[in-house]
């Protein structure tokens, strides 16, 4: 019984001496957000001319990472132009690469403001863990020259 027990203790000794010794690696999982950028949206606008102007747009994929839509100055409600136009109030395009936002571009259209007031804002952007788009721009209209430009999106 004697010699048993000893074995059993060299058995368990041996097994013991062979396990991995060293730190534990905990394998960290990445989880990546699948964020759906067609939709309509709501936010604001500022700049040095306008603050907090709220602003919408309707977005949607034409191509692969390439989005576009009608944009609308908002502050008769949501997806409804401003200044006595009607359809919308010119349109966005952008691409995303991951979570930026490059090449945003926004061609204004705006029929009767000022006798009409066309406009080009250009800039980037992100997309945050939230889906809002997050894009800084500048830009040129019958108001001026638009600069330190922020617009926030959100669904």
């Amino acid at each position: 019984m004697k010699k048993l027990i000893i074995c059993l203790l060299a058995i368990q000794f041996m097994a013991c001496s062979n396990e991995d010794t060293g730190p534990i690696e905990m394998e960290e999982e990445e989880e990546e957000m699948e964020i759906t950028i067609d939709g309509d949206y709501t936010g604001t606008w500022d700049d040095n001319i306008y603050t907090s102007f709220p602003i919408s747009a309707k977005i949607s994929e034409s191509r692969k990472d390439f989005y576009s839509g009608p944009f609308f100055y908002s502050q008769n409600g949501s997806f409804v132009p401003c200044c006595m136009d009607t359809g919308d109030n010119g349109s966005i395009s952008f691409e995303v690469k991951g979570d930026s936002i490059i090449n945003f571009q926004y061609d204004q259209d705006l029929q009767f403001y000022m006798g009409g007031c066309p406009g080009l804002y250009k800039g980037s952007g992100t997309i945050n863990s939230n889906g809002w788009l997050l894009i800084d721009f500048t830009g040129d209209d019958c108001d001026g020259t638009h600069v330190g430009g922020k617009i926030v999106l959100r669904k």
